[in-house]
């Protein structure tokens, strides 16, 4: 029966034939590791957790009860998943990143260091996130997008598939955003701001809350938009528009 010396270990986990388990390290109950996965320093994994093959984990690891990590996936040093967390293959944290309960990311997906993702927030598959990205809770976001670094999401926000938002932006609560809208750096949404499928906003707009704006605007840079403004589908504003 294999050992590890300074390490403490369930006798109800399942460690891999070969897998070495750092000393200083908390496996819990009914945990299971994978063949093929590394520790490149101690780590926690509470009961239930799972590690699949070839998943690398950085020192100070921390996955809660029954938090589930795909193959390949990589996990930077200070990494922290709660509760029922599931990563699919491929996922990528970087160094601080914080996933809440029940987060769920889908394979491919690359968070970047000290991303947080509130409770209960879905990445689809290959979504990239920039560094100190702020996701709130129930946050949903479609697979392919590119959300910049400090990037900043409130709790509801919802993002159609392949949109690309800036470095810098901040979408309120409940923001809804359709596939394919492309917003550049430091725009701003209050809440409950909808916006129509291929929208394009410039770098720096402001929209207030509860804004509507139907597919295929164009927003050109700083412009602003007061609470409730209504704008129809192909609409084009040009730089420094006051609406």
């Amino acid at each position: 029966m294999a050992t590890y010396p300074g390490a403490e270990v369930s006798p109800t986990a399942t460690i891999a034939p070969g897998v070495m388990i750092p000393p200083g390290s908390e496996i819990g109950p009914g945990a299971v590791v994978a063949p093929g996965a590394t520790f490149a320093g101690p780590v926690t994994m509470g009961e239930g957790a799972t590690l699949g093959p070839n998943v690398q984990c950085g020192p100070g690891v921390e996955l809660g009860p029954n938090v589930q990590c795909g193959s390949g996936c990589e996990l930077g040093p200070n990494v922290t998943c709660g509760e029922g967390a599931v990563l699919g293959p491929n996922v990528t944290c970087g160094p601080g990143v914080e996933l809440g309960p029940n987060v769920q990311c889908g394979s491919g997906c690359e968070l970047g260091p000290n991303v947080t993702c509130g409770e209960g927030t879905v990445l689809g598959p290959d979504v990239h996130c920039g560094d100190g990205c702020a996701l709130g809770p129930n946050v949903a976001i479609g697979g392919g997008c590119e959300i910049g670094p400090n990037v900043t999401c409130g709790e509801g926000v919802e993002i159609g598939p392949n949109v690309t938002c800036g470095e810098g932006c901040n979408l309120g609560p409940n923001v809804e955003v359709g596939g394919g809208c492309e917003i550049g750096p430091n725009v701003t949404c209050g809440e409950g701001v909808e916006l129509g499928p291929n929208v394009t906003c410039g770098e720096g707009c402001n929209l207030g809350p509860n804004v509507e704006m139907g597919g295929g605007c164009e927003i050109g840079p700083n412009v602003t938009c007061g609470e409730g403004v209504e704008l129809g589908p192909n609409v084009t504003c040009g730089e420094g528009c006051n609406l």
